[in-house]
């Protein structure tokens, strides 16, 4: 799981001015999604689990 950490804190993926992953635009969450799919071979029913593990992740560095 430390990949979802890392896409979470990479500036490329997520602009780290924003409050929370609640305000980040449709297209830089599908973006993330994709990423996670390539690298670890998710399924689409781990979708919730991984952004609220994201999500999780995000407060933590912030």
């Amino acid at each position: 799981m430390s990949h979802l950490g890392n896409l979470v804190r990479n500036e490329a993926m997520l602009p780290l001015t924003m409050l929370s992953l609640k305000v980040a635009s449709n297209t830089s969450l599908d973006g993330v999604w994709q990423s996670v799919k390539d690298n670890i071979n998710a399924l689409d029913g781990f979708k919730e689990v991984c952004f609220q593990k994201m999500a999780f992740s995000w407060k933590a560095f912030k």
